[in-house]
C-alpha cells in the first residue's frame, strides 16, 4: 500500500498520538519486568488492529490467555482494550488526559494490574507533547490516518530489514515504537560488547521531531561515523551531519522523487542499510 500524502503536515496528530501512547507505556511500566534498555515499555505496530500495543499485560501466575492487551489505534485516536476474545474502544477525542488515564487505570484495577498512574518515567516529552491536555481530532482526520499509513509501512519495511541481515551476528533487534521519541525502529548490532562502543546500525522511521518537522527514515551507524568519512547518500535521501550523523530520507524527499512513496522508502533503506553496513565495518 503506498503512503497517502506525503507532503501532508502531521504535526498536530503526532504530538496528541505521542501524548496518548504514553497511556499503554505508562501501563506496561507498571506492570512488566523493567529492562535496563526500557523496552519492557516500548510498543509493537499491529498490523492487523493498525494500532500501537504494549506487550500483554497479567497478573502472577495467571494463564497467559487472560492476558490484558492495550493499544492505540492512531487513524482515530482510539484505545483498544482486549481479554480473552473481547474487545473494547474507547474513543480519546475530546477526553481529557486526565480521564484518559483514570479509564486506564480503572480497567487495570479491574485486572488486578497496577494503574499506570503509579509509573513515572525517566525522561521527558517535548513540550508540545508535554502540553496535551485534552485530546481533539477537530479537522485534522487526515493527519491521523496519514500518520497511521507511515507507521503500517515503516513496520513492514522495518521487517524486510531485518531479514535482509539475519546473518548478522548478533543481528537485529525486534521492531519497536519507543514511547520516549516515538520513533519505530530496529537496532542490527553487528558486535557485542560496550553498548557506547560496540558497532552496531539503527534503523527506522521518526514521525518527525526538532531535526525535522516531518515524517524521515534514518539509518544511524553506532558509534556515529566522521563526517569526512562519508560516501554519497542514495537518493532520495542526505547525510545530517548536525547532532547526529545518519542517513536520512525526509517525507518531501520522498514525494520529490515520484513514483509509489513505499517503493520509494523501501529503496532507499535498503541502500542506505547497505551503505552504512560497508561504512561501519572500516
Amino acid at each position: 500500500m503506498p503512503i497517502t500524502s506525503p507532503r501532508a503536515p502531521v504535526s498536530a496528530a503526532r504530538n496528541q498520538s505521542h501524548s496518548a501512547a504514553q497511556l499503554i507505556a505508562r501501563a506496561a511500566g507498571a506492570n512488566l519486568p523493567a529492562r535496563p534498555d526500557d523496552s519492557h515499555s516500548s510498543l509493537a505496530w499491529d498490523a492487523s488492529s493498525k494500532a500501537l500495543c504494549a506487550a500483554p499485560l497479567h497478573p502472577d501466575g495467571t494463564p497467559a490467555e487472560t492476558a490484558l492487551h492495550l493499544g492505540l489505534r492512531i487513524e482515530d485516536l482510539t484505545l483498544l482494550v482486549w481479554n480473552a476474545g473481547a474487545q473494547t474502544l474507547f474513543p480519546l477525542h475530546d477526553v481529557s488526559l486526565q480521564d484518559a488515564l483514570a479509564y486506564v487505570d480503572g480497567v487495570l484495577r479491574d485486572h488486578g494490574l497496577k494503574p499506570a498512574s503509579a509509573h513515572v518515567f525517566s525522561y521527558e516529552l517535548p513540550p508540545a507533547v508535554a502540553d496535551v491536555r485534552r485530546f481533539a481530532m477537530d479537522g485534522r482526520e487526515e493527519q491521523f490516518s496519514g500518520l497511521s499509513q507511515w507507521y503500517d509501512v515503516a513496520a513492514r519495511l522495518l521487517e524486510e530489514i531485518r531479514d535482509d541481515f539475519k546473518d548478522v551476528s548478533p543481528g537485529p533487534g525486534p521492531v519497536r515504537c519507543w514511547p520516549h521519541h516515538f520513533d519505530i525502529a530496529t537496532y542490527i548490532r553487528f558486535e557485542d560488547g560496550d553498548e557506547e562502543t560496540a558497532k552496531g546500525l539503527g534503523v527506522g522511521l521518526s514521525p518527525g521531531d526538532d531535526a525535522y518537522d516531518q515524517p524521515y527514515y534514518y539509518v544511524t551507524p553506532w558509534p556515529y561515523l566522521d563526517p569526512a568519512d562519508l560516501t554519497p547518500a542514495p537518493a532520495p535521501g542526505h547525510w545530517r551531519t548536525e547532532g547526529f550523523v545518519a542517513l536520512i530520507a525526509t517525507a518531501a524527499e520522498i514525494a520529490e522523487a515520484g513514483g509509489d512513496a513505499e517503493d520509494v522508502s523501501r529503496a532507499f533503506l535498503k541502500q542506505a542499510a547497505s551503505s552504512a553496513r560497508r561504512l561501519r565495518a572500516r
